[in-house]
């Protein structure tokens, strides 16, 4: 039965079983015990106080010890035996005074023991009292039950969780492997994509370096005249078209260990493993060829394709797989020059007379690739006021993270990106991503909205009709004030064609585009195109200053020289009224001597060298 503390306040009774063969005991025990609002109940004998018990009545036993036929100890100690009554606590009532006596009395395991005669508040005291711990035990012991059941109701639900997790574990597995199927696989033809071929041609290699014995081939095929064919078709044919040629690579290369890749467009590639004689895959490429020249069928009737395939075989020469890739589509473009089908590329390409043309065209490669790959970068270098250490400015620049992890500067890119026209793809990249990240940072901060943002425009781009409708798109789409922006030019871009090129910077005025003319000096400086032109800024390159804090004799003598140069553009710059930046400030001397010139601003590796767009938010946040 289980009791509360309640009971304490006589809220609930509490049954009291007094075992005693004194008659007299008994009454007196009845009387005191009835008084206090306990519900008493007398037996005279142990065989009795038992029935009683195992009834489940009592809550608490007074137990004499001295009785016939059982006395006290034997009860108590058949009370503890049994399951039913083992937990009633027995208080023992007895004239035996002795050490002994008690010590048998607990021993059997009796709780208390009150020595005859006793006294009433006495036996009301430690009745109340083992009733207090018989009721704080029955609540601890509740307490561990409902705690039992709230962990076994926890543990329940706990694997119920754990079993929804492990299906919300399959189901995200199920999920990334459909994911990375899809990104493994062109959506169109069921072939392997782009991403997926590189990849395996990375392994290839990496196993290739490793077992000398792994040789492959690579193909690429492309299809001539692929873009005449296309205006004749809707957009369902075409890519019906598509997959039916997908679906004849397939059967044409069923028999070998191929991997056959659509790259993009018209354009496949395929892996040929395990081939040690490029004889063979000229076998192969010729049996695709072949099997091209049928004719597919759509409901408009045949149509013929005509194609052309680059071969190259894999060899310790190649590190990696942009190497291959761009050896492979040199060949394929040599075999559409020469009408040949398919063309195999090897080293000694690049030692025949032609060799400084198939460099270019290896190059002019890497920078498509590259810009396809979003290979290039911006940072950004800041531009300091020299006398309040203020940023005013920063100049985007252009850099090219190499597949060999080299961040590689535009003197390694921008000529052959000039003989390639390449160099407009590679202005519009800066325009745009400039505008776009440093947009965002003029939103975010208000201390920021005078910060301008310079930006080189090459010459050839600058000469372009079509300059301002882009700068203009640019900054729409961007949403950059066009008040914070200035285009950094070459004097020969503004001087040459300046009928043509003053009109350019007209409309670049209407927009508020301030013009800056970059390495102002290094060209033969004519002041007066400043004002003709409008010009707003000028840089001034500090090589000229780079002996300034040497101590050689020649150095000594070129000094004065270098600086009256210096001075000279300075001067002529302020006196226009036009702001002049110092760039490839490297040395304090180089510093303190434009001070004292009264050169407004500068930038160089002193200040800061050219950061990254995250770099620059921390050097921002440091620096405002």
């Amino acid at each position: 039965m289980i009791l509360h503390l309640n009971t304490l306040n006589r809220i609930t009774q509490v049954n009291i079983l007094a075992v005693d063969d004194t008659p007299k005991n008994l009454d007196l025990l009845s009387t005191v015990l009835t008084q206090e609002g306990y519900n008493i109940r007398c037996v005279v004998n142990g065989s009795t106080a038992l029935k009683v018990a195992k009834k489940g009545w009592a809550n608490l036993i007074l137990l004499d010890i001295r009785m016939p036929e059982m006395d006290g100890y034997e009860v108590c100690q058949q009370l503890k035996a049994s399951e039913t009554t083992c937990d009633i606590p027995v208080i023992f009532l007895s004239a035996l005074n002795e050490t002994f006596d008690k010590q048998k009395a607990f021993r059997v395991g009796g709780v208390d023991y009150i020595t005859k005669p006793f006294e009433v508040e006495e036996v009301l005291i430690r009745v109340e009292h083992q009733l207090k711990l018989q009721s704080l035990m029955q609540q601890v012991l509740e307490a561990n039950r409902e705690l039992e059941a709230k962990v076994k109701q926890r543990t329940c639900e706990l694997e119920t969780v754990n079993q929804q997790l492990k299906q919300e574990i399959e189901q995200r597995r199920k999920a990334q492997d459909r994911l990375l199927q899809q990104a493994l696989t062109d959506a169109l033809t069921g072939l392997a994509n782009q991403n997926s071929f590189i990849g395996r041609l990375k392994l290839a290699l990496s196993s290739m370096q490793t077992n000398n014995n792994t040789d492959f081939v690579v193909f690429l095929l492309d299809f001539n005249h692929f873009q005449e064919i296309e205006p004749k078709l809707n957009r369902f044919q075409k890519k019906e078209l598509l997959i039916a040629i997908g679906n004849r690579l397939t059967s044409c290369l069923s028999t070998n260990n191929a991997l056959i890749s659509r790259i993009e467009g018209d354009e496949f590639g395929i892996l040929l493993e395990n081939v040690e004689d490029v004889r063979v895959a000229t076998d192969i490429a010729q049996k695709i060829l072949q099997k091209l020249a049928m004719p597919f069928f759509q409901e408009r009737g045949e149509i013929l394709v005509n194609s052309s395939i680059g071969i190259v075989k894999s060899g310790q020469n190649y590190q990696n797989a942009n190497d291959l890739l761009r050896d492979v589509e040199i060949a394929m473009k040599q075999a559409k020059e020469n009408d040949s089908n398919y063309q195999v590329f090897d080293d000694n390409y690049l030692q025949h007379s032609s060799g400084s043309q198939v460099v270019a065209s290896s190059q002019k490669l890497d920078i498509e690739r590259a810009i396809k790959e979003n290979k290039f970068v911006v940072y950004y270098q800041p531009i300091i006021d020299l006398v309040t250490k203020k940023i005013v400015g920063i100049e985007a620049l252009l850099r090219w993270n190499r597949f060999d992890n080299r961040l590689a500067l535009p003197a390694d890119f921008l000529e052959i990106a000039e003989e390639t026209n390449l160099i407009f793809a590679l202005d519009d990249l800066v325009i745009k991503t400039a505008c776009q990240q440093i947009s965002a940072l003029l939103q975010e901060d208000e201390k920021l909205n005078d910060l301008n943002l310079c930006i080189n425009v090459s010459t050839k781009q600058f000469s372009q009709l079509d300059l301002i409708k882009k700068i203009n798109r640019i900054i729409e789409q961007t949403e950059f004030p066009s008040q914070n922006l200035s285009i950094e030019v070459l004097e020969s871009a503004v001087v040459n064609n300046s009928e043509f090129n003053s009109e350019v910077v007209k409309e670049l005025k209407k927009q508020g585009i301030k013009l800056c003319i970059d390495n102002f000096g290094i060209e033969d400086t004519c002041p007066s195109y400043l004002t003709r032109f409008s010009i707003d800024r000028v840089k001034i390159d500090l090589t000229l200053l780079k002996n300034i804090s040497a101590h050689s004799k020649i150095a000594k003598q070129s000094k004065a020289a270098n600086k009256t140069i210096i001075e000279y553009l300075v001067y002529i710059a302020r006196e226009k009224n036009i702001t002049v930046t110092a760039k490839k400030i490297e040395t304090s001397q180089q510093l303190e001597y434009l001070k004292s010139i009264k050169c407004k601003y500068g930038q160089g590796f002193i200040m800061s060298q050219p950061l990254s767009y995250q770099e620059l938010e921390n050097f921002l946040v440091w620096a405002m």
